[in-house]
């Protein structure tokens, strides 16, 4: 399955407002299709959604990566490398932990807010 441009964008402001909100993301994490179709991103109904949420011990890349060399060159000591490739009846989705330094920015920005879609 792919996934536009638009929708790329909608899932990236998503992604954005779970790093800033942490009951956001849990409700992400639980039903991913119920939170994108509030973010206006449908999924056929056929199609399975799985989050893969990057933690401290390890990093999700979605198949086909055409920077995978560099990625694993950039990995830091003891992290390790989960690789996922998305088909027909099933889309993976990564989570990646935040950029340093963003979550408190982001906070006080939608401190008060709804998530993004929601």
């Amino acid at each position: 399955m792919g996934v536009q441009d638009e929708e790329r964008i909608k899932i990236s402001q998503v992604i954005a407002s779970c790093w800033a909100m942490p009951e956001f993301k849990q409700r992400f994490l639980a039903d991913p299709r119920s939170v994108l179709k509030e973010a206006g991103v449908e999924i056929p109904a056929h199609v399975e959604v799985r989050v893969a949420a990057d933690t401290e011990d390890y990093v999700y890349a979605v198949l086909p990566r055409p920077d995978l060399p560099a990625l694993v060159e950039r990995m830091p000591p003891g992290r390790e490398l989960r690789l996922v490739k998305n088909g027909p009846n099933h889309l993976y989705l990564p989570l990646p932990m935040p950029p340093m330094g963003m979550i408190s920015a982001m906070q006080m920005d939608l401190e008060g807010n709804e998530p993004l879609g929601g």
